[in-house]
């Protein structure tokens, strides 16, 4: 009644009460293979799927790690008080290479865990779980190599957050010009203050 009628009745009343809700369910299951097989119910399945979205699992999206991370961890640093302004470069590589089979959800445990431990200013490798430390042992030696492209943006992102934002002298210290470097940010899709302070 309330998905298609758009009403609700209370407990031990005869009359029909009109609701204006949007329904958003999420769910980790093939809900149309499930109908199939008779583990879920056709009715309910043809009254939530009127548009679906589906978002392919963190491991095959590789590009939203580093942002998501970045972002649990300032959030995170604040709550718990701690200074905390990136990872090291073995972190960043053991982020990217880590399957992640519990998803965002269990990439933020990670790095809460992480800060939780961290007693400096980056989050090193011994702050991780042993879970994610330990799954690299399956890795291959190629799965270790990232594209010239990821290194050179991680060590200008990490450059601006140790100079606390400072673009001019993170340039001198990456010894390029600082026109190349809003260049760099430009071409690596880094909004100019948001991104680069986290």
């Amino acid at each position: 009644r309330v998905l298609q009628e758009k009403e609700i009745r209370r407990v031990g009343e005869n009359v029909s009460r009109p609701v204006n809700v949007r329904f958003l369910a999420a769910t980790n299951r093939n809900l149309a293979r499930e109908v199939a097989e008779g583990r879920f119910r056709e009715d309910l399945f043809y009254r939530l799927c009127i548009f679906e979205l589906e978002v392919p699992p963190l491991r095959e999206r590789t590009e939203d790690i580093l942002p998501l991370a970045r972002t649990f961890l300032e959030t995170l640093s604040r709550d718990t008080g701690k200074r905390i302004i990136g990872f090291t470069p073995e972190v960043v590589d053991i982020l990217m290479q880590y399957d992640w089979p519990g998803n965002v959800r269990q990439l933020r445990n990670t790095v809460e865990h992480a800060v939780v431990l961290c007693e400096g200013k980056r989050i090193g490798i011994r702050d991780l779980p042993a879970g994610v430390r330990s799954r690299l042992s399956a890795k291959t030696p190629e799965d270790a190599i990232r594209s010239v492209h990821e290194v050179e943006r991680e060590q200008i992102l990490s450059a601006i957050r140790l100079l606390e934002g400072n673009k001019v002298e993170a340039a001198k210290k990456l010894e390029i010009s600082l026109s190349s470097l809003y260049k760099k940010l430009k071409k690596y899709g880094v909004r100019d203050d948001a991104e680069t302070s986290s």
